[in-house]
């Protein structure tokens, strides 16, 4: 199982459109963004595009890897609830 884990704090980069472009890219991978941006409105954004997680001020390297588990938990039920794909495809015949 995959996932994104980002600091807010990365100077230089505006962690919205990095989640935003990360979605675009890898839908179903979770994005885990460390503790918030301490905005609000940019953090509730940044839950809404699905997928992507703000990871709580947590007491330790323990309390963090418990965390991260149960978004990967999350995320690995959320693939194998997914209806299969049709075969064929568009322009099969």
């Amino acid at each position: 199982m995959a996932a994104v884990l980002v600091s807010h704090q990365r100077p230089g980069m505006d962690v919205l459109e990095f989640v935003l472009n990360a979605r675009d890219i890898a839908p179903s991978i979770p994005i885990l963004v460390g503790v918030g941006t301490g905005d609000t409105s940019v953090d509730e954004a940044i839950v809404a595009v699905g997928r992507a997680v703000l990871l709580k001020d947590c007491e330790g390297p323990d309390r963090l890897a418990a965390e991260v588990e149960q978004v990967l938990a999350g995320a690995r039920a959320h693939l194998t609830a997914r209806p299969p794909k049709p075969e064929g495809g568009a322009g099969s015949k």
